[in-house]
């Protein structure tokens, strides 16, 4: 009987307490230096090519390195990557630095008519969603404004249900906005610093972008915050239930021994 209830709290421990957490799934550090043309993803190899830039746009941030974007022509482009798509939950996040608001948008992380992070203004804007018309019929932007000439790290998360935009690791919105089944697909490019759509490539971001990266899982603000302090890598990869069920069973198995 004492076994009987041991298992019964185990399992109830593992399949009702343990907190899954998301899994990190393309991650552009943004270190490189000059003369590389590359931005390389350390996830999946989704490398991206630097594309308009001049001279060295490599610059310093707070977590490393960081790419300069002129807001003319400079974008990375990554491509359409197909397991990138089709999420059921995602979380984007950045550390950026505008130099200059535009009365339009540009485009951070951008897969556009999937998933995006971009400015609207001094506004961080975050859609998800699978309808061309209207994303799902949810346009997010933020309450709080992203200041000129300073380094700010936003993130954007969706659950399925709810949309979330971060400004520094503070909550700043909160949107319900259901989607029944998974975000969908584009045949769209991931692009850094700008978007593409059938108008063509454009939304050029004026200012700096570093450490980029695409969860498979809506981040609590905790791990907004220690993402944000430690780098996007800093999240360990997903510890499934039934392993840990497995193993504590095991130990308590041999305890009561």
């Amino acid at each position: 009987m004492k076994r009987i209830h041991l298992l019964f709290l185990i399992l109830n421990l593992c399949f009702f307490n343990v907190h899954v957490q998301a899994s990190l799934v393309a991650h552009w550090a943004l270190d490189e230096s000059f003369p590389s043309v590359v931005a390389n993803e350390s996830i999946g190899d989704f490398d991206g090519s630097l594309q308009g830039f001049s001279g060295n746009p490599w610059i310093s941030s707070p977590i490393g390195g960081g790419l300069n974007f002129d807001g003319v022509n400079d974008h990375v482009a990554v491509g359409d990557v197909d397991s990138l798509e089709n999420f059921n939950q995602v979380t984007l996040s950045a550390w950026i630095n505008t130099e200059g608001f535009v009365s339009d948008r540009h485009g951070i992380l951008v897969k556009e008519f999937a998933y995006k992070i971009d400015l609207e203004g001094s506004k961080v804007r975050f859609l998800v969603g699978r309808l061309w018309d209207n994303w799902s019929g949810d346009r997010m932007l933020s309450s709080g404004d992203i200041s000129l000439n300073r380094w700010h790290h936003i993130a954007a998360t969706f659950d399925g249900q709810y949309k979330k935009i971060y400004i520094d690791g503070q909550l700043d919105s909160t949107l319900f906005a259901p989607i029944v089944g998974d975000i969908g697909s584009s045949t769209n490019p991931i692009l850094l610093g700008a978007r593409q759509n059938s108008s063509g490539l454009g939304k050029f971001f004026k200012g700096s972008i570093d450490d980029a990266a695409i969860f498979d899982h809506a981040l609590s603000q905790n791990e907004i915050q220690y993402i944000m302090t430690h780098g996007a890598t800093a999240i360990p990869e997903p510890i499934t239930c039934s392993l840990l069920a497995l193993g504590a069973c095991v130990v308590g198995r041999k305890r009561l021994r």
